[in-house]
């Protein structure tokens, strides 16, 4: 849609999507709100540790396969980068385009 060549990125698993920093990041969660559906997610069991047992004011997870804890939060663990990157270069063309 913005007369650029695609670019070939490949979808992204979570490991890799946590790597993203600085805007890229914003990108990944503007686009996440804006295009949820180039997004897979999970819903998973999380809470914050408080009495320092295993850690303390850390995230934890339930990752395993059978949880002792309700699903509480959507995860994003999938994101299609090459989709993604290519929402976001055309809403830099639309903004270029509809500069005063």
């Amino acid at each position: 849609p913005h007369g650029l060549p695609p670019l070939e990125l490949p979808v992204m698993d979570a490991a890799t999507a946590l790597a993203l920093v600085g805007p890229a990041a914003t990108v990944a969660a503007l686009a996440a709100i804006t295009r949820p559906q180039l997004f897979s997610r999970k819903v998973m069991a999380v809470d914050v540790e408080t009495q320092g047992e295993l850690t303390r004011g850390m995230t934890v997870f339930d990752r395993r396969g059978h949880r002792n804890w309700l699903g509480n939060i959507d995860v994003v663990h999938e994101i299609d980068a090459d989709k993604v990157l290519d929402y976001f270069t055309g809403v830099l063309w639309n903004a270029l385009e509809n500069q005063s």
